[in-house]
């Protein structure tokens, strides 16, 4: 389940980064991923969510 999660991370990570490429330039978009994003860690359990002290 949590590998499951991470890929669908990773998936909408992707997506925001091609709407600031040069040729989409798509802020909505970049803002709507991001949503998902935050709504997805927000709903994750703590042991998926790892924070780099480093």
């Amino acid at each position: 389940m949590e590998q499951d999660a991470a890929f669908g991370i990773r998936q909408i990570v992707d997506v925001a980064m091609k709407s600031l490429s040069s040729g989409i330039n798509d802020r909505d978009r970049l803002a709507n991923r991001l949503t998902r994003v935050r709504e997805a860690l927000v709903a994750a359990p703590p042991s998926f969510v790892r924070i780099d002290q480093n």
